[in-house]
């Protein structure tokens, strides 16, 4: 249980008055717990400590000097008090702009500790930023790492400070952590709370620092898995019979297969027939890499429903995709006798109303298409398993209409942009996650260049080259319209000017998001069968569309698009016999982060390692609720850094929840009463 003196206003705290409680309260700062757990967000150096003739412009470091003279100068405005300081290795000027009170405090003959930053002026070190503290074996603000906190106005950062280690004060006793004392002990950790935020505030090392960083990150993490099992174990109740699994008609389709299926998919395979056979309704989530055959995956285990005699439902986010998705599902399947049917808000009422007759009549075994299998006309005679790709662009309100069209449902998500290693969790409630990470044998890496804006035309003569030897290439582009001040290319206007300029021996098409659907599809089924040898197109492209002869593309501007959709449009080529080449053009002038983004573009080739890099450059999002804009954030745990800790935490939850039994709500009530440091 907490202790009581947790909950103490702050207000307890000797020298918070009614102006300094307003503006603790600003920063949503109320009680004595709310204060330990408002962690400084860096921290000053103020233990090692330098000599003058060490100094570095511009940068705050610490050092001893003692106090030789004081001089005046006459300002415009005031009175300057400079104040010379020196050690046995150089002198330096202390500049007190507006503070010549100093003159009393810093008197000839006094050593001090300083942090300054110093800068060359007038032939001398001089600094105006300053703090100082008189020498002592035993200082208050030196000799270690020095805390640094978000203020308001009317906060310092000597009143934060000093309310912390009041607030510590208060507190006679232990901290006690939910998480047993054997867990920390196994992990090496330190199972003193106190002792862990009173060095997360004041650490003496960096060392010391992260060591009380990682325990309480552990605790932080412990608790979130202890949430999730718990939520995983209550939900996996008993809702139908278990599903008998025949598994010959997948079997059917894998031995139709004119090449083996990797480890990775037998493995996924496994855990979903596992899960489909169960008395509680699948929900999981599908990662895999570019061209890492999730869809062939999903198709063979929708084989076990439907063996079942239930139906099975893929969406895709676009009707391109849906398309194609609803051609490869027809091209495996009618061999075994199944039937595939397509549907999207384009399918003229006729049409629409036959494909609605035989899907409530159990006739059609497979559907495929858009979010028109939303629709609250689309009846199910019996459903028994969706399958949602891309699930990213599909809210939480979208999926959830789908389990409305059957009691029970099973769930497979898939995404082809890798969730980075240590976010590998049920952030879409309570899921398990399989990966798909080893490619078909045969599969080539593309190679990727690096071109500067204004290079082009070296490239422009390598893909002539490839496009006479009857090669195909897209050409992508992050705007459809040129806009002023815009200085990123613009696909329309290209594509005019390219189209009857370099390539004007050759056949072109263009394709983007304002087009009609008929339109978009006709193109790309021109692409598909080679008559359109270079393709213009937007990011509409970055999913689904399968081109083996396409080997080449380029993509301009690419520091505007993200490390995913980099990764995502890449994977584009390279899906035939030819060396696949991707060229991504950019800006002159690029941002740090941009040049690093497109370094790791360079250098991987591989999802995951370009997800885990991915997360270390942007940090993570939020989660919660409707919310789809990323993932979690912790206090103190770093999602790109503490891996071992996510996976020990998880390992020790399951634990605990196994000696404790999902059925003890005292459990889950403790849980949220404690989870004030979450």
């Amino acid at each position: 249980m907490l202790l009581e003196e947790l909950e103490l206003p702050i207000g307890h705290i000797k020298g918070v008055g009614k102006e300094t409680y307003k503006a603790f309260i600003d920063l949503n700062i109320g009680l004595i717990r709310d204060l330990l757990l408002y962690f400084p967000f860096r921290y000053e150096d103020r233990k090692t400590i330098y000599s003058l003739n060490q100094i570095v412009e511009s940068v705050f470091a610490t050092y001893i000097v003692e106090v030789k003279a004081h001089s005046h100068v006459l300002t415009r405005k005031e009175k300057l008090l400079k104040v010379l300081v020196a050690d046995s290795t150089g002198e330096a000027e202390l500049l007190c702009y507006g503070r010549a009170f100093l003159a009393t405090q810093l008197s000839i003959g006094t050593k001090l500790y300083l942090f300054a930053n110093f800068t060359y002026r007038y032939g001398v070190f001089q600094a105006s930023a300053f703090e100082f503290e008189l020498y002592s074996d035993t200082p208050k603000n030196f000799l270690r790492l020095q805390p640094v906190y978000g203020l308001t106005a009317k906060l310092t950062q000597h009143r934060v400070i000093q309310s912390v280690l009041a607030g510590f004060d208060l507190i006679p006793g232990q901290i006690d952590s939910i998480v047993p004392v054997e867990f920390f002990n196994r992990e090496n950790l330190w199972n003193s709370k106190k002792k862990s935020l009173m060095a997360v505030h004041f650490p003496n090392s960096p060392e010391e620092l992260e060591a009380a960083r990682r325990s309480l990150a552990f605790e932080e993490l412990f608790i979130f898995q202890i949430k999730k099992e718990y939520h995983i174990r209550t939900s996996q109740q008993n809702v139908r019979l278990p599903r008998e699994i025949r598994g010959s008609l997948a079997q059917q389709l894998i031995d139709s297969l004119p090449f083996p299926l990797t480890g990775d998919q037998h493995k996924v395979l496994a855990e979903i027939a596992y899960d489909l056979q169960q008395s509680y309704a699948m929900r999981r989530l599908l990662q895999a890499d570019v061209g890492a055959g999730k869809t062939l995956v999903a198709l063979i285990s929708a084989m076990n429903v439907i063996s079942a005699g239930e139906q099975v439902a893929l969406l895709a986010p676009t009707e391109l995709l849906a398309r194609q998705h609803a051609q490869t599902a027809q091209r495996l399947l009618a061999p075994l006798g199944l039937e595939v049917s397509f549907l999207s808000g384009n399918i003229r009422m006729k049409g629409r109303l036959e494909i609605l007759n035989r899907l409530k009549q159990g006739e059609i075994h497979l559907i495929v298409g858009t979010h028109a299998l939303f629709s609250d006309d689309v009846i199910y005679a019996r459903l028994g398993y969706v399958i949602i790709d891309e699930q990213h662009r599909f809210g939480v309100l979208q999926r959830n209409k789908m389990y409305q069209k059957a009691p029970v449902v099973d769930l497979l998500l898939m995404s082809a942009t890798p969730i980075p290693q240590t976010l590998q969790m049920s952030y879409l409630g309570g899921m398990e996650i399989s990966s798909i990470r080893e490619l078909p044998s045969g599969r080539q890496v593309v190679k990727t260049h690096l071109v500067q804006c204004g290079n082009e035309a070296r490239v422009y003569d390598v893909i002539l080259s490839a496009l006479s030897k009857g090669r195909q290439a897209y050409f992508v582009y992050p705007l459809i319209d040129q806009h002023e001040q815009d200085e990123r290319r613009a696909l329309i206007h290209m594509y005019e000017t390219l189209k009857d300029g370099v390539f004007a021996g050759f056949s072109t098409g263009i394709i983007h998001s304002r087009l009609d659907e008929e339109s978009k599809r006709q193109t790309m089924d021109l692409f598909v069968q080679g008559e359109i040898q270079v393709l213009f197109s937007t990011s509409v492209i970055e999913v689904g569309v399968d081109v083996p002869n396409a080997s080449l593309m380029i993509i301009y501007n690419a520091e505007r698009f993200g490390l995913a959709a980099l990764h995502q449009l890449r994977g584009r080529i390279g899906r035939g016999s030819e060396q696949g080449r991707c060229f991504l053009v950019y800006h002159n002038e690029l941002s740090e982060l941009a040049k690093e983004r497109l370094k790791i573009m360079y250098e991987q080739h591989d999802g995951f390692i370009i997800a885990d890099q991915d997360l270390l450059l942007r940090g993570a999002g939020d989660i919660g609720g409707i919310k789809q804009s990323g993932f979690m954030r912790f206090r103190l745990a770093n999602l790109s850094e503490d891996e071992d800790l996510w996976i020990q935490a998880e390992y020790y939850a399951k634990e605990w929840l196994d000696r404790a039994g999902v059925e003890e709500s005292s459990l889950y009530q403790q849980l949220s009463q404690e989870s004030w440091y979450v």
